[in-house]
């Protein structure tokens, strides 16, 4: 406040009530425009949801039919349960108009579980292909050996014919 009574230009003015609610409105239409539903709101905040819940009923029947194909949907799921699905913003005014805007906490936590879920899958994926592996060796070593033939299997067998050389033999 200057010595008139008036507060300087430059500083913001402290909004009315009225004003703070009309800021925040605007900033509920604008993400319900977007396809976002109101959950909760109180004078100064609101929670608003975006996007679209996850079938997960749909998602794990068809992870079950791709276990024949080891289980190829498993990722595609976990990548739309990660990067789709709903999330929720949380809207604040303050008492200068400004509406802050952020995401909700579990947003973080989703990403870290996200990211287990595939930890676990790569593991699962390597203890099976090491399974595959070792039933591909103990079935190919039943098997008998197979003959070698051609020019390197008669240079070799033209080596062990040969009689060893005692040390005396060799050239010095």
């Amino acid at each position: 406040m200057n010595g008139y009574g008036q507060q300087p230009p430059w500083q913001p003015r402290p909004l009315s009530p009225q004003e703070r609610m009309q800021m925040l409105d605007q900033a509920i239409f604008g993400l319900a425009s977007r396809g976002g539903r109101l959950l909760t709101r109180t004078e100064w905040n609101a929670v608003v949801v975006m996007g679209k819940p996850v079938n997960h009923v749909l998602h794990l029947i068809l992870t079950l039919l791709s276990l024949c194909c080891c289980g190829i949907w498993a990722p595609v799921w976990l990548l739309i349960t990660a990067f789709g699905g709903e999330h929720r913003e949380i809207l604040s005014v303050d008492q200068y108009g400004q509406v802050s805007q952020q995401r909700g906490p579990m947003e973080t936590w989703r990403k870290v579980l996200i990211g287990v879920a595939f930890l676990v899958l790569w593991f699962i994926g390597a203890i099976m292909a090491a399974i595959e592996r070792s039933h591909q060796s103990t079935s190919t070593g039943s098997r008998a050996p197979r003959q070698l033939t051609g020019p390197a299997v008669a240079n070799v067998a033209h080596i062990q014919a040969q009689p060893p050389r005692e040390f005396s033999q060799f050239p010095m």
